[in-house]
């Protein structure tokens, strides 16, 4: 046979098998994408892209990767404000804890702007009582002198902390503990903020970017007011019954154990902001 003629008929062969190997092939996948469409997961995908072609977008525009969301806390209010109104009848724990939450807010923002370079030299850390920036409710020595060693220390290592965007999504009451002396209500914060910390002007740790979820505890304290030791509402009432002048054992009295006449009850008690930490 003529060597040309066997070359064209190898040749109509070869190409005639590769248009039906690529015709069967085209089908076999027309066929899958068939069924695919027709799956649940395809009718997903196919009412998504509907959605985001009405909002002139694609699939590729769609960041598939979960953001944190706000953290849980442990609240035991229902239980607990019971027995913190049974000790404490004329204390609003809405307003305390109300309080406490700017307390936090402030904190953290006193912490930005004194290792940020923005501190005036004659503002008191932590300043309680009239001002725009005075804090809604009294901290303990403790408590200050934990805040100022935490901004000393960031100071000494040249760097500079800053929250920013701060928003505070639920609080609840974590614990109420009583001592001998005296009680301590801890409420738990689930917070968020943008948290960075930049040293020689370069992030150490921290996404700039990114909101960082977390949580805090405060520990409110009720303690002795120094101030009312001495007001003669506590000497005339506090010390000796008024009416048959027997001993008055504790200033929370509204009744005297020897004559039984009423008292009048001296609150010299304050709540106090101790602790901080964050969870």
């Amino acid at each position: 046979m003529d060597p040309i003629l066997v070359t064209i008929i190898v040749t109509v062969i070869v190409f005639g098998g590769a248009l039906t190997a690529g015709y069967f092939v085209r089908a076999g996948i027309r066929n899958v994408k068939r069924k695919i469409q027709s799956s649940l997961l395809g009718q997903i995908y196919n009412g998504i892209n509907r959605d985001l072609s009405e909002k002139n977008m694609s699939i590729t525009d769609v960041d598939f990767i979960p953001k944190a969301g706000a953290k849980s806390v442990s609240d035991m209010s229902s239980a607990l404000v019971p027995l913190i109104s049974r000790d404490f009848p004329e204390l609003n724990i809405e307003q305390l804890k109300s309080s406490c939450e700017q307390l936090l807010i402030m904190t953290l923002r006193e912490i930005s702007e004194r290792t940020g370079g923005m501190e005036t030299s004659d503002k008191p850390l932590l300043h309680y009582g009239s001002g725009n920036n005075a804090i809604p409710i009294r901290v303990t020595d403790a408590f200050r002198e934990k805040i100022r060693q935490r901004i000393d220390d960031l100071k000494r290592e040249g760097k500079a902390e800053t929250f920013s965007h701060i928003k505070i999504h639920r609080t609840g009451i974590r614990s109420y503990d009583k001592t001998a002396g005296t009680r301590v209500i801890t409420f738990e914060f689930a917070i968020e903020y943008f948290h960075v910390i930049k040293q020689n002007g370069e992030v150490v740790p921290g996404e700039p970017d990114q909101l960082e979820q977390t949580r805090y505890n405060m520990s409110v304290v009720d303690i002795i007011d120094e101030s009312k030791l001495t007001s003669t509402e506590v000497n005339a009432i506090g010390v000796v019954c008024p009416n048959c002048g027997a001993p008055v054992r504790t200033l929370e009295s509204r009744q005297c154990l020897y004559c039984g006449v009423g008292l009048t009850p001296v609150d010299i008690r304050v709540w106090r902001a101790d602790k901080l930490t964050e969870k």
